[in-house]
């Protein structure tokens, strides 16, 4: 998990741009900047989604999702960096 949590285990806001993941395609993207489409293959592999525009995926509807899958003890793949996803 990245080390951009606070002690309550939970990803800032802020740290969204600077947390990363590896796509099924195996780009890496940050949870902000990713397209709907590459956020929505990987928080569906830990979540069950429901009343959520998976069209779109706005940035805080991002940021719940993440953190209550952090919260309900999901291990969530992410890095700091890019290149600390490659090592992954």
């Amino acid at each position: 998990m990245a080390s951009n949590e606070s002690k309550q285990g939970k990803i800032t806001l802020v740290a969204m741009r600077q947390t990363w993941f590896r796509c099924e395609d195996t780009s890496v993207v940050n949870l902000e900047e990713a397209t709907a489409a590459q956020f929505d293959a990987f928080i569906t592999q830990y979540l069950d989604i429901e009343d959520v525009d998976r069209t779109a995926w706005p940035l805080l509807l991002r940021w719940r999702a993440v953190n209550f899958a952090v919260k309900n003890g999901q291990f969530l793949e992410l890095c700091e960096t890019p290149e600390s996803v490659e090592a992954v």
